[in-house]
């Protein structure tokens, strides 16, 4: 995923539009974007447009998330209901700070997806946003198999202890404690949005940061960021060429290791290389279709 727009849930007017938009998913939102005495409605505009896709319309092309609010909320079971659905491929749980709450969310979304006869299983995406989740993000990441990525939130995170929010430098060392927490199970990192959508040259530099760090993609709270994020988490064509060019020599030698430009290729640097390639193939498979 290079872009997830938000949209809020409360504002059935944009659903079309957010779907029809260029970004690699779209997170309808029942949490922070919208009041909670707004949530009733917001539901029941989401459950009715969600039932109106044709099934697997859409996911063929673009991930359908939906941002529910914390399992301590009175909202929790309401949004559940609406979430699991045929239509939507992520649920994204905010706020996490254990593994046993992403347990918790897998346990209750199976139980409703069976009642519903769903067949496949909804795959979740935990936001870090609070101290105690970014401490204990790395059993977070081991929690459940449902779990495809983790994602940073750095204004919950960050602005309630008067942290500036917009740093690199603080934001890149939080990037990296999860990008590590992750990695060790093979979990994506997916970025924190940039809170200003009119600092188009903030934003670059933002994703480019996190893309530096490995992490795959960004949340988008505009369209107009959607198109950055696409280009800048897009391989380069310096960087397809390159990995093509490790691969080649690594299967045209005749020794257990090979050399590329002067640097050993062992397992590690060819796995990255393979890795460009598949992400390089499924993006352009999506802009065909």
């Amino acid at each position: 995923m290079r872009s997830k727009l938000f949209v809020p849930a409360s504002r059935p007017e944009l659903y079309r539009k957010a779907l029809t938009s260029a970004s690699d998913s779209v997170s309808f939102d029942l949490e922070d974007a919208v009041k909670p005495e707004d949530r009733p409605e917001a539901r029941k505009f989401l459950s009715q447009f969600l039932d109106q896709i044709p099934l697997n319309s859409q996911s063929q092309t673009k991930d359908l998330i939906v941002r529910i609010n914390s399992l301590e909320s009175d909202d929790i079971r309401a949004d559940l209901q609406v979430a699991v659905h045929p239509n939507i491929q992520i649920i994204n749980l905010p706020k996490v700070e254990s593994k046993e709450q992403i347990i918790e969310l897998a346990e209750r979304i199976n139980v409703i997806a069976a009642k519903k006869g769903l067949k496949n299983k909804l795959a979740i995406l935990g936001t870090i946003e609070t101290p105690k989740g970014l401490r204990n993000a790395h059993e977070i990441a081991g929690s459940s198999e449902q779990l495809v990525a983790l994602q940073l939130g750095f204004g919950d995170l960050l602005a309630p202890f008067n942290i500036t929010t917009t740093d690199m430098s603080i934001r890149q060392y939080i990037r990296l404690q999860l990008k590590m927490a992750a990695a060790e199970h093979q979990l994506a990192v997916w970025d924190s949005a940039w809170p200003d959508i009119h600092d188009s040259e903030g934003f670059i530099a933002d994703a480019q940061a996190a893309k530096n760090l490995g992490y795959t993609g960004k949340s988008c709270i505009h369209p107009t960021q959607i198109v950055l994020a696409n280009r800048i988490f897009m391989p380069t064509e310096q960087e397809v060429e390159q990995a093509l060019a490790i691969i080649g020599t690594a299967k045209n030698s005749q020794h257990g290791a090979s050399q590329y430009q002067g640097k050993m290729i062992d397992a590690p640097y060819l796995a990255q290389a393979y890795a460009v390639v598949e992400q390089i193939k499924k993006y352009q498979q999506k802009e065909v279709e």
